[in-house]
């Protein structure tokens, strides 16, 4: 919702009092029968051309879109159960009609099943310029597709990535071991726009137990007597379930005219439930900090450049 312009918290809350979802045990559920209302109502929005549906959800109307390039702008989300389908072979076309996607996850319900059944995915030449959601367990390859390397962050107040991986890549500026990190005086400036974090995530016991949680940060700065005071807090809602270590970056949008950059800066990151506790199934190994100044700053901007 965070990512759609839309507040998480209202939200939710509105939906639960409308008896439209149910939170409990940390999972958010919905009746079966609503689900496949909503699913019809997708359904009747293009019967006979599956690429005109904003969202795309059973495995066969996905294969067919993909592997026929059948895309359109009027798709804004793909759910991709892959143990459902056999191979899909992409080709590098096969995104280039959908300029309006903003959601894409691919997944397994069956743990044990093989993700590399979706090829090409690495060589398609797409921009994904509006792409605010990419959940992708077990992604098969080093690199994310060239022409897509700022996956539109600058753009988005809120979006975030989450894919598979032990260690913050080597182009973070600021790093840290643990779930906190220390910035001296000076990081915070004027020509600051927006910050990339970045964390290192890795399920712990019980883990299969919690299907979503939330990553919220923090920002504190310290005051001259030697106290840190929190200035600013962001989260993101992750609907997923982590089997093994993953990278989460997440982009805010960031205005540092309204703190002091003279003062030293610490971001602490958590992981919550729905309700803001503590979860204790996940914990953040490492963190990191990328600045993004003005556009007009081009060699500082050239030099933080998303790049894998």
């Amino acid at each position: 919702m965070d990512s759609c312009g839309c507040s998480t918290e209202i939200g939710l809350s509105v939906l639960i009092d409308k008896s439209l979802v149910i939170v409990s045990n940390y999972k958010i559920t919905m009746h079966d029968l609503l689900e496949e209302m909503s699913k019809e109502i997708v359904r009747q929005e293009s019967i006979e051309n599956l690429g005109k549906r904003s969202r795309l959800f059973h495995h066969k109307d996905i294969y067919h879109v993909l592997t026929r390039n059948k895309g359109t702008e009027a798709i804004k989300g793909i759910h991709l159960d892959v143990s459902q389908v056999g191979e899909i072979h992409l080709t590098p076309y096969a995104f280039s009609k959908m300029p309006n996607l903003k959601y894409l996850k691919v997944y397994s319900l069956h743990s044990g099943e093989d993700f590399n059944k979706l090829y090409g995915f690495q060589d398609v030449e797409s921009v994904f310029a509006k792409l605010k959601y990419l959940f992708w367990p077990r992604y098969a390859w080093s690199t994310l597709p060239s022409k897509s390397q700022s996956f539109g962050y600058i753009h988005d107040p809120n979006c975030y990535i989450c894919f598979p991986g032990s260690s913050i890549p080597d182009w973070f500026t600021f790093q840290s071991k643990g779930s906190f990190i220390e910035l001296l005086p000076g990081c915070l400036n004027d020509d600051l726009v927006g910050l990339l974090f970045c964390i290192v995530i890795s399920p712990r016991d019980h883990h299969d137990e919690v299907k979503d949680f939330n990553v919220k940060y923090e920002l504190h700065l310290k005051s001259d007597g030697g106290q840190y005071a929190k200035k600013a807090e962001g989260s993101w809602s992750v609907l997923a379930t982590l089997d093994s270590d993953h990278i989460f970056l997440g982009y805010k949008a960031f205005w540092s005219a309204q703190f002091c950059s003279n003062s030293e800066v610490l971001f602490q990151f958590y992981i919550e439930d729905w309700e803001g506790r503590p979860l204790e199934c996940y914990k953040v190994n490492e963190c990191g900090v990328l600045f993004y100044p003005e556009a007009s700053d081009a060699s500082h901007a050239k030099r933080q450049k998303l790049a894998w």
